[in-house]
């Protein structure tokens, strides 16, 4: 969205370089990093990146666990998605009235502890078992009601 931001390593430094963007709208950008070294060289990264709204992020929720596999679930796999889409339909409609407090709750008790096992929760609760389906869930469900919360800021 044209935002430059500049940050100044010691000189010498390797390892990850890492930052965070807010975007303003939903949309494709590129994300584009110019590296420049002590001795004037350079060197430069695109990365295409796909901001969502609300109702977007929902989606994309509701279509990584649909895709997830049968053994990602702890029993009934079918049944679980069932449940959890049927569960997303109705934050979706919280979306749609802007109820944002109602569709976090329901985003953290009805659909995040059903897959926070190994990351903060109660594995015993858990429907979602597979570890790394567990991390990406609680993930993009974090990222949502962190956007819902911004939302209501008056």
């Amino acid at each position: 969205d044209g935002t430059v931001t500049e940050e100044n390593e010691e000189p010498d430094a390797t390892g990850t370089i890492s930052g965070d963007h807010t975007y303003t709208a939903p949309g494709d950008y590129v994300v584009t990093l110019v590296v420049l070294d002590d001795d004037g060289g350079t060197g430069s990264g695109m990365m295409p990146v796909t901001v969502v709204d609300e109702f977007g992020a929902l989606q994309d929720i509701h279509d990584y666990i649909m895709g997830l596999p049968d053994s990602a679930f702890i029993k009934n796999p079918e049944q679980r998605k069932n449940a959890l889409s049927n569960k997303l339909k109705a934050i979706r409609s919280m979306l749609e009235n802007q109820s944002y407090q109602g569709a976090i709750q329901k985003l953290r008790k009805d659909i995040r502890s059903k897959a926070d096992g190994s990351v903060d929760g109660n594995p015993n609760d858990d429907w979602i078992i597979d570890p790394e389906a567990q991390y990406h869930i609680c993930m993009k469900i974090d990222d949502l009601t962190a956007y819902l919360e911004l939302l209501m800021e008056p």
